[in-house]
């Protein structure tokens, strides 16, 4: 994408027909890990960042998946996608498991919607760690998301119900990363708080109902 941006959105379409793909493939119970824990265990790294009735809340948003089995990749972004032969090929294969397509598209909406955003005043000028400027990966995002969809409408319906799990996901995994200083760690439970957790009762069972 860094040396044919003229072909971003047709890379968009085509890792958003694959991702549809792989999501279509129903995993026999067992033979893959769940999908899920990796969720679950960065909720327990941040535990003390909350209060016991605040971490059984975000565990409730996500309990609240409905559970499948189909194949889940659980980091799904451009730099885990080769192409070879005019084919896409997929690495990074050590958190894939069996669940809910939802986890995969919450991560994706994670990735090109806030992952590194909030520490930059520029985003759609500096490029970010996938290589690509914060404008291209907003685009990135409009396009895979409108494929994947099969509809601009339908796709911005969805992308509502995607934010308030994304902004969880995107803080709670920061606040686990080691590389994050524990100074920082108030500040963004507080961004759960404000951006999830007030909404709770809005946005329970939310897919459940859609």
């Amino acid at each position: 994408m860094c040396e044919n941006p003229d072909q971003l959105d047709d890379y968009a379409r085509r890792s958003a027909a694959l991702l549809k793909k792989l999501h279509q493939t129903e995993i026999p119970e067992g033979q893959l890990p769940d999908a899920t824990h990796k969720i679950y265990d960065t909720l327990d790294k941040v535990s003390e960042d909350f209060t016991p009735e605040e971490i059984e809340k975000l565990r409730a948003l996500y309990d609240s998946i409905p559970r499948q089995n189909f194949f889940i990749h659980n980091d799904y972004h451009v730099k885990n996608i080769m192409e070879a032969d005019g084919e896409l090929m997929l690495i990074d294969l050590g958190d894939a498991g069996a669940g809910n397509p939802l986890i995969d598209l919450i991560h994706c909406c994670m990735c090109y919607r806030f992952m590194g955003i909030g520490a930059r005043d520029r985003a759609d000028d500096e490029v970010s760690f996938i290589g690509i400027t914060y404008g291209e990966m907003k685009r990135y995002w409009k396009v895979f998301l409108t494929e994947y969809c099969g509809g601009e409408k339908e796709a911005e319906q969805f992308d509502q119900l995607l934010e308030p799990y994304a902004l969880m996901m995107y803080f709670t995994a920061a606040m686990a990363h080691p590389r994050l200083p524990k100074e920082y760690h108030p500040h963004y439970a507080n961004s759960v708080r404000e951006k999830v957790l007030s909404r709770y009762d809005e946005i329970i069972g939310c897919f459940v109902e859609n």
